[in-house]
């Protein structure tokens, strides 16, 4: 089922997408596989709140331990408009081998006659040499 809903997100087909992930996700709710897959696909379907739910669920059953979850919960944050909470994550999140090779950025772009849209990111940038 995950691998059938993962093809369906590669070929942006979110209702069948979401519909499949759903029935998975139902049928073994404590497969952290099941839910970390689900979250990386709402996230790259453009729904970042309910990702996060998702990668939420997964770092519950994980015990905060599953550093993928971690920057999934820290980007959901960010695309959410929270950069504070992502900022905060991904600080606490030190022992990653992401350390130091990310940047969460933000920046405000004009969409229209006085509409404004902020876009978030993080980018991977060289992280310090170490002597």
């Amino acid at each position: 089922m995950r691998r059938a809903a993962k093809l369906d997100v590669r070929q942006n087909r979110k209702a069948d997408a979401i519909a499949k992930f759903e029935r998975a996700v139902t049928v073994d709710p404590e497969d952290p596989e099941n839910r970390r897959s689900y979250g990386w696909a709402l996230y790259n379907l453009g729904e970042p709140a309910k990702a996060k739910e998702q990668f939420a669920m997964v770092d519950e059953l994980a015990g905060g331990a599953d550093e993928d979850v971690a920057v999934g919960i820290c980007l959901a944050d960010a695309a959410l408009g929270d950069l504070a909470a992502a900022s905060t994550r991904y600080q606490r999140s030190s022992n990653s081998p992401l350390n130091g090779a990310i940047r969460i950025t933000s920046r405000t772009s004009v969409a229209g006659p006085g509409k404004n849209s902020r876009n978030w990111s993080a980018s991977a940038h060289s992280p310090p040499a170490k002597r």
